[in-house]
């Protein structure tokens, strides 16, 4: 705490101590002050009598009247030249002086009788004269022990009252500085903390300028290593046997596979940097659809998959890049593919549909402005546990991270797909059972012109959200 000393103004509660004061002025007739220790006087009642108004109305009087008054308040008792007289009792507090009270000016009984003093007469004249003379005549003599023991007494009840507001004035300083120091330490931790979340912003940067260009480094002789894999292939060459051909095919899919896995992190590092740029042109999504089955077809094939397709011949364009949108539905075939079983189906839905995703199932039929064209991905794979569901677009995440897990992957797929759908301004969410399933639904804007003439075609109202179960279309 502070070892600053504590004024008498920071625990003088005034209401209380000006009725006190009063309160015994009023009940002896004689004036109390109360003055601090800089010599301010804080409350004060009947502090001078008719004698005092008498000498004060001239200037010498009025002077010696405030040498006294200055007098007073450093001595214990004092005399006034006007023959009056003053009683005064320190007020203290853990030892430190905190003021004086004044109890005064009263006239002493042993000047019972007496006229006014010779210094009084020195300052005062004519009229002024005969007043001092009437108020002297009509003051009413004090004993000196009887003052002395009115100031002790009301120096004891200011003093009772300046404890318990010394009290309160400690516990409120002592919350005070418990409050500054956990400031102090909130606000140290704050600046620790800032410092930190900027060397891992800074370290999160470094990151992903070092992804991006190690990338870019590995593209360049992979791209050579497939090129010659496929003139090899094509016999530019020589003749290759067949176990000869077999080995480069497998050298050129793996390569292949290796520069998909570059091209997500390089994808994945242009997203955090902001980097990432969508070319927005109408696109046809079934044409896009068949491109991507086409490419998934041999991996469907040897898992003896049945992959359907349900398109709306006459759904409208979406307005989109057609390599974003291609590696969304390719990275979405490849999910289902990678976690159904042998044997399994994958329905692909293209319809026309709200955009808002499943928080908006409360709402019977959407708007024109919310309506958008959804691709939806559903297959019979293993499921995803409900408490995963809020993570698996997350970078990185793999719903089993174990070192012996049976799914291989780097997680990158879904978090690219949530970028791409986002950055195309449209939603994408997953609904999902364990043993039944995943139904993953992507929805894009439509070209306006298109929307418009597509619903010009039907009578019956777009559901905002259609159930997903396995056996709907």
């Amino acid at each position: 705490m502070s070892g600053r000393p504590i004024a008498l103004a920071e625990l003088l509660d005034a209401a209380a101590l000006d009725e006190v004061v009063r309160s015994y002025a009023d009940f002896h007739g004689i004036g109390l002050a109360l003055v601090d220790a800089e010599g301010k006087e804080l409350l004060a009642a009947n502090r001078t009598t008719a004698l005092c108004d008498a000498v004060r109305a001239f200037g010498p009087g009025r002077d010696r009247c405030d040498r006294t008054l200055r007098d007073v308040r450093v001595a214990s008792a004092c005399d006034c030249f006007t023959a009056q007289r003053y009683q005064t009792e320190p007020l203290e507090l853990e030892g430190q002086r905190l003021g004086v009270l004044i109890f005064g000016p009263y006239w002493p009984v042993e000047r019972a009788g007496a006229g006014p003093s010779a210094a009084v007469v020195s300052v005062v004249s004519g009229k002024g004269l005969q007043k001092a003379q009437e108020a002297v005549a009509g003051l009413r003599p004090v004993d000196d022990v009887q003052a002395a023991k009115i100031v002790k007494q009301v120096a004891r009840v200011v003093t009772v009252l300046l404890h318990a507001a010394h009290t309160r004035h400690m516990t409120a300083r002592l919350h005070l500085d418990a409050i500054e120091r956990a400031y102090a330490e909130v606000s140290e931790k704050n600046q620790h903390m800032a410092h930190v979340v900027e060397r891992l912003q800074e370290a999160d940067r470094l990151k992903s300028n070092f992804l991006c260009t190690i990338s870019h480094e590995l593209r360049t002789p992979l791209t050579s290593v497939i090129g010659y894999s496929e003139m090899l292939l094509e016999g530019l060459a020589g003749h290759l046997n067949d176990e000869q051909r077999e080995y480069v095919r497998i050298i050129m899919e793996k390569g292949d596979q290796l520069l998909q896995l570059i091209t997500a992190i390089l994808d994945v590092s242009r997203i955090e940097s902001g980097a990432l740029r969508i070319s927005a042109e109408p696109v046809l999504l079934s044409d896009v659809i068949a491109v991507a089955v086409a490419a998934v077809a041999p991996l469907a094939r040897r898992k003896r998959l049945e992959v359907s397709l349900q398109l709306e011949h006459d759904a409208p364009r979406v307005l989109g890049d057609r390599d974003k949108l291609r590696q969304i539905v390719i990275n979405l075939l490849g999910n289902a593919i990678k976690f159904t079983p042998d044997g399994g189906r994958i329905d692909v839905v293209v319809e026309v549909g709200g955009m808002l995703g499943p928080a908006a199932a409360s709402s019977p039929e959407p708007t024109p402005d919310q309506l958008g064209l959804r691709l939806r991905v559903r297959d019979t794979g293993i499921g995803i546990p409900a408490e995963k569901t809020a993570r698996i677009f997350d970078p990185f995440f793999q719903v089993d991270s174990s070192s012996t897990r049976e799914y291989g992957g780097t997680g990158l797929g879904l978090a690219l797909v949530k970028s791409f759908v986002e950055a195309h301004g449209g939603r994408v969410w997953v609904e999902s059972e364990v043993g039944r399933g995943s139904a993953f639904t992507a929805t894009f804007p439509c070209v306006s012109e298109d929307l418009a003439a597509y619903l010009r075609g039907r009578s019956e109202p777009i559901p905002l959200r259609r159930a997903l179960t396995r056996d709907s279309s």
